[in-house]
């Protein structure tokens, strides 16, 4: 692909699109498919139905005038919040790449913009991982630290 991609802010009208990129987001390892009737739980309709475009933070990756990969952050409070949950200083992180561009460095670009225009707002950025996703080594590479450890995943913070 070498590049032959652009990552920009999120447009009003793309909004909708955060439900699909949820769903490729759900890790469950040993490309086992799970159906999309999970985007009902409670607890992962957060991600989509709590992104406000005026608070919140999302950067697309375009390839070909197609979405294929975004990157976002919430801003939770105590009574809703997602499962990276810190503080409702602090916003949740969630990235996916589709399936067909992944391993291609596209959520390491995503990530770096991502990271250089959240600093001016927020000193920080959390987020949860599955323990056995490769993609918590690039969160690790990228100055992120464990903030707590449960049974299946890690909630990591970003380093100021």
């Amino acid at each position: 692909m070498n590049k032959d991609y652009k990552i920009r802010k999120i447009k009003s009208n793309e909004v909708s699109f955060l439900k699909d990129f949820t769903y490729y987001a759900i890790y469950v390892g040993n490309n086992i498919t799970i159906s999309k009737d999970i985007l009902k739980d409670p607890n992962i309709k957060i991600y989509y139905e709590n992104f406000k475009l005026n608070k919140d933070i999302c950067y697309v990756c375009e390839h070909k005038g197609k979405i294929i990969a975004m990157i976002w952050s919430i801003l939770f409070d105590d009574n809703i919040h997602g499962y990276g949950y810190v503080s409702k200083e602090i916003p949740e992180l969630c990235m996916s790449v589709e399936k067909s561009y992944r391993n291609k460095g596209i959520g390491e670009n995503l990530l770096k913009i991502f990271l250089l225009n959240l600093r001016p707002m927020y000193n920080n950025v959390s987020l949860s991982v599955s323990k056995d996703n490769y993609a918590k080594d690039l969160y690790l590479k990228y100055g992120f630290e464990i903030y707590k450890e449960n049974k299946d995943d890690y909630i990591m913070l970003s380093g100021k």
